[in-house]
């Protein structure tokens, strides 16, 4: 797993999910948030979850596709 620094948070790059289930585990964050947008909660969440299928404890926040959301 590749880690940055990004305005004082570290951010974690992999390539798989194979090792997002126990980072999680070990970090027993009290709060997971999953963002998505139109395109993601439809191609990517399902694949997320069924990576994930023990991890049930987290929220969603869906916002709207494209460049002017993301800045």
């Amino acid at each position: 797993m590749e880690v940055i620094e990004s305005l004082g948070y570290q951010v974690y790059f992999d390539d798989t999910l194979a090792s997002l289930e126990t980072f999680l585990a070990e970090r027993n964050y009290s709060k997971i948030i999953v963002l998505v947008d139109t395109n993601t909660l439809d191609n990517c969440l399902p694949l997320f979850q069924q990576a994930l299928p023990n991890l049930s404890n987290y929220d969603v926040i869906e916002v709207d596709p494209g460049k002017r959301i993301k800045i």
